[in-house]
């Protein structure tokens, strides 16, 4: 399905269910059940692209800034052993440059606080769509068959320093980013060109330091944050049924003289 498809009258986004492209076969080519919204790989560019911004500065005997060092930042787990090291001919080892950040996804928590409040959603996008030219009742339709799921994503951070002042740096500027809490922006589907504010907030900062080293060891300092990002899961799209009626029969408390005592039947045009 193209982009394009999006604004045409009567398209329908059941067809579409967040496929880039079809094939000519069935089910253009997916698995029957399959659906996917690639939601979470533009949370965790949008997480690593938040400290992109982050600098070192080494200064002189006379306090005077002489090499900016920005931190590269890298996704995924790291550890002493598995740092790639090239050598030499004479077999001298060369280390990863530091500082540096790594971090990584740790834990993915339903919250059920924000589960009963996804109108929030459903307004955000809609005004977009329809400035867009989409008309109302493909606006419409997109939005009944929308599942989204509240989740609540841990990630943990990990900056490595050979030196003090480069570390009391970094905790400084991802400290003051936080008051207590701070957003990402990233685009949740890839055929609306709109960035969504995400809440995220830091639960923990820490510093570590090595207290004993081997003889081969280098020194290292490390700096731990732990964050949440309230985040949304999108369910496949599709049709579903909606109540438009509620009928409700009140009877007496008696057992043996069970009888009715009235209907209440509320329709959805009542409300």
């Amino acid at each position: 399905m193209e982009q394009g498809s999006w604004v045409d009258i009567g398209y329908n986004p059941e067809e579409h269910n967040y496929w880039r492209a079809t094939l000519n076969s069935e089910n253009g080519g997916y698995p029957k059940n399959y659906f996917f919204a690639d939601t979470l790989r533009g949370i965790i560019l949008a997480f690593g692209n938040y400290f992109g911004d982050l600098h070192v500065l080494r200064y002189d005997e006379n306090g005077y800034p002489r090499k900016d060092i920005i931190v590269p930042v890298k996704f995924g787990p790291r550890a002493k052993s598995h740092d790639p090291r090239v050598e030499s001919e004479s077999g001298k080892d060369y280390y990863v440059s530091q500082p540096n950040l790594t971090y990584k996804i740790s834990s993915m928590q339903f919250d059920p606080n924000r589960a009963a409040a996804q109108t929030y959603t459903r307004t955000f996008y809609t005004d977009y769509l329809l400035n867009k030219g989409v008309n109302d009742e493909t606006v419409e339709l997109l939005f009944e068959n929308l599942h989204p799921v509240p989740y609540n994503i841990g990630f943990e951070v990990q900056v490595s320093c050979d030196k003090m002042s480069d570390a009391l740096q970094v905790i400084e500027q991802i400290g003051v980013k936080f008051n207590p809490e701070s957003f990402l922006y990233t685009k949740e589907f890839w055929f609306l060109n709109v960035e969504r504010d995400l809440r995220f907030k830091m639960d923990s900062i820490n510093l570590q330091t090595e207290d004993t080293l081997v003889e081969e060891a280098k020194r290292e300092i490390t700096v731990n944050c732990n964050f949440a990002v309230e985040a949304n899961l999108y369910k496949k799209i599709e049709n579903c049924a909606l109540i438009t009626e509620i009928i409700t029969k009140v009877y007496n408390t008696k057992i043996d003289d069970l009888h009715l005592l009235k209907t209440i039947d509320i329709k959805a045009n009542d409300l």
